[in-house]
């Protein structure tokens, strides 16, 4: 993922992983996969937020757990705090971080 978005700076990203992501790094705890992933696109410029929940739910051939991650370069920000509004809209269960997320 690194080397494809420093590359092309796509104007808005969505991905999933495993929940292993939110596993601290190390056994100190001190960070999480997903922290580097999220310091490394807020570096980049991106407002982000995520979610983890069963792809199954989302009409894909897939179960289990996901972790699901958007995020937007400046000028699309809203279209992150959309995208979580209507992922928490369409899915209660839904287990959203939007901390980071901007709303205009």
């Amino acid at each position: 993922m690194r080397g494809a978005v420093e590359r092309h700076l796509p104007k808005i990203i969505i991905m999933q992983n495993v929940t292993g992501l939110l596993r601290p790094v190390d056994r100190r705890g001190s960070a999480r996969n997903i922290d580097l992933v999220l310091s490394r696109l807020e570096a980049l410029g991106y407002t982000h937020g995520h979610g983890v929940f069963d792809s199954r739910d989302f009409l894909v051939p897939q179960s289990g757990a996901r972790v699901y991650l958007w995020a937007a370069l400046p000028a699309y920000a809203s279209w992150v705090a959309a995208w979580g509004q209507l992922v928490a809209l369409c899915r209660p269960r839904v287990q959203l971080n939007l901390s980071t997320c901007f709303f205009p």
